[in-house]
């Protein structure tokens, strides 16, 4: 699958921005807690808060969501450069994400979003086609990788 996104960064990180289907997010993403155990999906607050969202989908025509943050890792997904010229300037921060398939996301921000995604998905699968905006962010699924990546599950989610 190949994606078109804009590279950038930003402090340590660097990301690509992109939009996905809401069939390849229920196709692709994983739930968090079987990454990095830090939400617990049977909690009432956070049911009620995925059953929320999932209204928000079914019933809302003008819906619209936020960017999701992404986690990738393993696999064999490449950057691949796309050159830019426009008005005597030069672009090299678009491209596209070539993913093989056997790469594995979960969401770092928001995990309940994505779920309600593939809860509404499920209900009404004529929203196969909607994109959301998503912003992917490379995890290394060692020791230290998982403390980093739970160091910006923190951040992201207090902010909100």
């Amino acid at each position: 699958m190949k994606i078109p996104v804009i590279r950038a960064s930003m402090g340590v990180w660097n990301y690509y921005l992109a939009t996905l289907s809401f069939l390849d997010i229920a196709h692709h993403v994983k739930r968090i807690e079987q990454e990095l155990q830090t939400l617990d999906s049977k909690d009432e607050k956070v049911q009620e808060q995925i059953l929320a969202l999932k209204q928000y989908l079914l019933n809302q025509d003008e819906r619209l969501f936020n960017a999701l943050v992404l986690s990738v890792y393993d696999g064999e997904s490449r950057w691949i450069e796309v050159e830019l010229h426009y008005k005597n300037e030069d672009f090299f921060n678009i491209g596209f994400l070539d993913f093989a398939g056997d790469e594995k996301n979960f969401p770092i921000f928001d995990q309940t979003r994505v779920e309600a995604i593939k809860s509404a998905l499920k209900e009404n699968p004529n929203l196969s086609s909607e994109k959301v905006p998503v912003i992917f962010i490379a995890h290394n699924n060692t020791e230290e990788g998982i403390k980093r990546s739970q160091r910006l599950f923190i951040h992201l989610n207090k902010m909100i």
